[in-house]
């Protein structure tokens, strides 16, 4: 008689974290502009940071919101997350909540972002989390931090960002 076993397929709701942080060992490049584009890479997950600064690595965190001046800072995958992604968890230290006109997360299933789903949240200080409806594999995610002109810069300072399912 000859016993055959087979190894448990992986769950496709197995539990799966993506964490961007943020610092001279995950930041690209030194900037202390409000203005530069970079990635942050954490453990082979990357994305791309658009109007975020990192005062030339000596933050753990990154600002955004600049002085005079309206923008919109965002932070986008790299690549498509192969997983359904059910949450997206920001860690805001500070802000200036007056300054904040929208805090949104965008899911897409191609880079460009045409027909993407559009979530948002009450900036606040602690951890604010968007729950994504639909959830599907192989999607795109880009949050958006759209800031009024502020009387200073860094009107709003994000330490991590978490992707669950």
């Amino acid at each position: 008689t000859v016993t055959v076993t087979q190894a448990a397929k992986p769950s496709d709701d197995a539990p799966v974290s993506y964490t961007l942080m943020f610092g001279p060992d995950y930041n690209s490049k030194s900037t202390n502009q409000y203005t530069q584009e970079w990635t942050v890479t954490n453990d082979g997950f990357s994305c791309k940071m658009v109007n975020w600064s990192n005062n030339n690595n000596g933050w753990e965190y990154v600002k955004a919101g600049r002085k005079n001046y309206e923008s919109i800072a965002t932070i986008t995958t790299e690549s498509p997350i192969s997983q359904a992604i059910n949450k997206v968890h920001i860690t805001i230290d500070a802000l200036t909540k007056a300054k904040i006109n929208s805090l949104k997360l965008y899911v897409s299933l191609d880079a460009g972002f045409s027909n993407a789903d559009s979530y948002s949240v009450t900036p606040e200080t602690g951890e604010v989390t968007f729950q994504i409806d639909n959830s599907k594999e192989n999607c795109y995610y880009k949050i958006e931090a759209n800031c009024a002109a502020g009387s200073s810069n860094g009107l709003i300072q994000v330490s991590k960002v978490i992707f669950t399912n």
